[in-house]
Protein backbone atom coordinates (compact mmCIF):
# COMPACT_ATOMS: atom_id res chain seq x y z
CA UNK A 1 0.00 0.00 0.00
CA UNK A 2 2.89 2.38 0.71
CA UNK A 3 4.28 1.82 -2.79
CA UNK A 4 0.84 2.43 -4.28
CA UNK A 5 0.48 5.66 -2.27
CA UNK A 6 3.93 6.80 -3.41
CA UNK A 7 3.04 6.19 -7.07
CA UNK A 8 -0.29 7.98 -6.60
CA UNK A 9 1.45 11.02 -5.08
CA UNK A 10 4.01 11.12 -7.89
CA UNK A 11 1.20 10.90 -10.44
CA UNK A 12 -0.64 13.79 -8.78
CA UNK A 13 2.54 15.89 -8.75
CA UNK A 14 3.09 15.22 -12.45
CA UNK A 15 -0.54 16.07 -13.21
CA UNK A 16 -0.15 19.36 -11.31
CA UNK A 17 2.95 20.19 -13.35
CA UNK A 18 1.09 19.39 -16.58
CA UNK A 19 -1.85 21.56 -15.50
CA UNK A 20 0.50 24.45 -14.69
CA UNK A 21 2.12 24.16 -18.13
CA UNK A 22 -1.32 24.02 -19.77
CA UNK A 23 -2.41 27.14 -17.90
CA UNK A 24 0.73 28.94 -19.07
CA UNK A 25 -0.01 27.81 -22.61
CA UNK A 26 -3.63 28.94 -22.38
CA UNK A 27 -2.47 32.37 -21.26
CA UNK A 28 0.13 32.61 -24.00
CA UNK A 29 -2.08 31.30 -26.77
CA UNK A 30 -5.11 33.22 -25.58
CA UNK A 31 -5.19 35.03 -28.89
CA UNK A 32 -6.18 31.72 -30.45
CA UNK A 33 -9.79 32.80 -30.10
CA UNK A 34 -8.99 35.37 -32.79
CA UNK A 35 -7.51 32.64 -34.92
CA UNK A 36 -10.61 30.52 -34.38
CA UNK A 37 -12.97 33.30 -35.40
CA UNK A 38 -12.66 32.17 -39.00
CA UNK A 39 -13.75 28.64 -38.20
CA UNK A 40 -17.47 29.25 -38.07
CA UNK A 41 -18.01 29.01 -41.81
CA UNK A 42 -16.99 25.37 -42.12
CA UNK A 43 -16.32 25.96 -45.82
CA UNK A 44 -12.55 25.79 -46.04
CA UNK A 45 -11.17 23.06 -48.26
CA UNK A 46 -7.41 22.71 -48.27
CA UNK A 47 -5.54 22.50 -51.52
CA UNK A 48 -2.23 20.82 -50.73
CA UNK A 49 0.77 22.52 -52.26
CA UNK A 50 4.54 22.27 -52.12
CA UNK A 51 6.01 21.19 -48.81
CA UNK A 52 2.58 20.36 -47.41
CA UNK A 53 2.19 17.54 -49.93
CA UNK A 54 5.60 16.21 -48.94
CA UNK A 55 4.69 16.29 -45.24
CA UNK A 56 1.42 14.41 -45.76
CA UNK A 57 2.92 11.83 -48.14
CA UNK A 58 5.75 11.17 -45.71
CA UNK A 59 3.41 10.86 -42.71
CA UNK A 60 1.03 8.52 -44.53
CA UNK A 61 3.72 5.89 -45.02
CA UNK A 62 3.62 5.30 -41.23
CA UNK A 63 -0.17 4.85 -40.93
CA UNK A 64 -0.95 1.83 -38.77
CA UNK A 65 2.65 1.60 -37.56
CA UNK A 66 4.31 2.64 -34.32
CA UNK A 67 5.30 6.31 -34.12
CA UNK A 68 8.68 6.41 -35.93
CA UNK A 69 10.08 9.37 -33.98
CA UNK A 70 11.38 7.18 -31.14
CA UNK A 71 13.64 5.27 -33.52
CA UNK A 72 15.22 8.38 -34.97
CA UNK A 73 18.69 8.90 -33.58
CA UNK A 74 17.62 8.04 -30.03
CA UNK A 75 16.45 11.62 -29.56
CA UNK A 76 16.85 12.29 -25.80
CA UNK A 77 13.80 14.54 -25.83
CA UNK A 78 11.31 11.88 -26.90
CA UNK A 79 9.23 11.57 -23.75
CA UNK A 80 7.11 8.48 -24.34
CA UNK A 81 8.96 5.18 -24.24
CA UNK A 82 6.43 3.30 -26.33
CA UNK A 83 7.10 5.32 -29.43
CA UNK A 84 7.26 9.08 -29.05
CA UNK A 85 4.54 11.62 -28.40
CA UNK A 86 2.24 13.60 -30.67
CA UNK A 87 4.72 16.50 -30.77
CA UNK A 88 7.59 14.17 -31.63
CA UNK A 89 5.68 12.67 -34.57
CA UNK A 90 4.66 16.06 -35.97
CA UNK A 91 8.18 17.49 -35.88
CA UNK A 92 9.84 14.22 -36.95
CA UNK A 93 7.67 14.14 -40.07
CA UNK A 94 8.27 17.83 -40.77
CA UNK A 95 12.04 17.40 -40.32
CA UNK A 96 12.30 14.40 -42.61
CA UNK A 97 9.74 15.12 -45.33
CA UNK A 98 11.45 18.00 -47.13
CA UNK A 99 14.79 19.78 -47.51
CA UNK A 100 15.78 22.54 -45.11
CA UNK A 101 15.37 25.24 -47.76
CA UNK A 102 11.63 24.41 -47.90
CA UNK A 103 11.16 24.85 -44.14
CA UNK A 104 10.23 28.15 -42.54
CA UNK A 105 13.16 29.91 -40.86
CA UNK A 106 11.44 30.00 -37.47
CA UNK A 107 11.00 26.23 -37.61
CA UNK A 108 14.61 25.58 -38.65
CA UNK A 109 15.74 27.61 -35.62
CA UNK A 110 13.93 25.37 -33.10
CA UNK A 111 16.12 23.23 -30.87
CA UNK A 112 15.45 19.51 -30.59
CA UNK A 113 14.15 20.13 -27.08
CA UNK A 114 11.67 22.73 -28.34
CA UNK A 115 10.48 20.38 -31.10
CA UNK A 116 9.68 17.78 -28.43
CA UNK A 117 7.14 20.02 -26.64
CA UNK A 118 4.14 21.33 -28.58
CA UNK A 119 3.68 24.52 -26.53
CA UNK A 120 7.26 25.52 -27.43
CA UNK A 121 6.59 24.91 -31.11
CA UNK A 122 3.41 27.01 -31.14
CA UNK A 123 4.98 29.76 -29.00
CA UNK A 124 7.85 30.06 -31.49
CA UNK A 125 5.43 30.08 -34.43
CA UNK A 126 3.38 32.84 -32.83
CA UNK A 127 6.46 34.92 -32.05
CA UNK A 128 7.58 34.55 -35.68
CA UNK A 129 4.16 35.51 -37.06
CA UNK A 130 3.82 32.02 -38.54
CA UNK A 131 0.42 31.10 -37.11
CA UNK A 132 -2.52 31.11 -39.50
CA UNK A 133 -6.28 31.16 -39.21
CA UNK A 134 -8.17 27.97 -39.85
CA UNK A 135 -9.56 29.27 -43.14
CA UNK A 136 -5.94 29.77 -44.29
CA UNK A 137 -4.72 26.31 -43.21
CA UNK A 138 -2.81 24.12 -45.63
CA UNK A 139 -2.05 20.44 -45.66
CA UNK A 140 1.10 19.85 -43.62
CA UNK A 141 0.47 22.65 -41.12
CA UNK A 142 0.88 21.71 -37.47
CA UNK A 143 -2.26 22.13 -35.38
CA UNK A 144 -2.78 22.39 -31.62
CA UNK A 145 -5.94 20.58 -30.51
CA UNK A 146 -8.03 21.07 -27.36
CA UNK A 147 -9.10 17.57 -26.32
CA UNK A 148 -10.97 18.35 -23.10
CA UNK A 149 -12.85 21.53 -24.00
CA UNK A 150 -11.02 23.89 -21.62
CA UNK A 151 -9.61 26.09 -24.38
CA UNK A 152 -6.02 24.93 -23.89
CA UNK A 153 -3.72 22.93 -26.12
CA UNK A 154 -3.64 19.20 -25.31
CA UNK A 155 -2.43 17.59 -28.53
CA UNK A 156 -0.37 18.26 -31.69
CA UNK A 157 -1.47 16.93 -35.08
CA UNK A 158 -0.66 17.40 -38.77
CA UNK A 159 -3.49 18.84 -40.86
CA UNK A 160 -4.53 16.94 -44.00
CA UNK A 161 -7.74 18.77 -44.84
CA UNK A 162 -10.38 21.10 -43.42
CA UNK A 163 -13.86 20.44 -44.75
CA UNK A 164 -17.47 20.90 -43.62
CA UNK A 165 -16.59 21.93 -40.07
CA UNK A 166 -14.12 19.07 -39.58
CA UNK A 167 -10.34 18.98 -39.41
CA UNK A 168 -8.83 15.80 -40.86
CA UNK A 169 -5.40 15.02 -39.47
CA UNK A 170 -2.59 12.51 -39.08
CA UNK A 171 -1.51 11.92 -35.49
CA UNK A 172 0.07 9.66 -32.93
CA UNK A 173 0.19 9.89 -29.18
CA UNK A 174 2.59 7.17 -28.16
CA UNK A 175 0.83 4.46 -30.12
CA UNK A 176 0.29 3.95 -33.82
CA UNK A 177 0.14 6.65 -36.46
CA UNK A 178 -3.45 7.15 -37.56
CA UNK A 179 -5.92 9.35 -39.40
CA UNK A 180 -8.34 11.17 -37.13
CA UNK A 181 -11.01 13.86 -37.34
CA UNK A 182 -11.65 16.77 -34.97
CA UNK A 183 -14.24 19.52 -34.88
CA UNK A 184 -13.08 22.98 -35.94
CA UNK A 185 -13.98 24.22 -32.46
CA UNK A 186 -11.17 22.06 -31.02
CA UNK A 187 -8.45 23.97 -32.90
CA UNK A 188 -6.30 26.18 -30.65
CA UNK A 189 -3.56 27.30 -33.03
CA UNK A 190 -2.09 26.44 -36.43
CA UNK A 191 1.60 26.78 -37.29
CA UNK A 192 2.93 27.01 -40.85
CA UNK A 193 6.26 25.16 -40.99
CA UNK A 194 6.89 25.59 -44.72
CA UNK A 195 8.04 28.64 -46.67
Amino acid sequence: IEEYQKILNETRNLQNEINNLRNQTITYLDSSSTEQSATATGQNNIISTGGGNNIISYAEQFLGEKNPSKKAGDNPFVRVERGGSCDDLATYVTDNSMPDDSKADWYKNLTEKEKAWGPDVFRAAKEAGATVKLNEAQAGDLCAIDLNGNGGMDHTVIIKEVKDGKVYVIESNGGTVQNKTYNESQVCSIARTTK
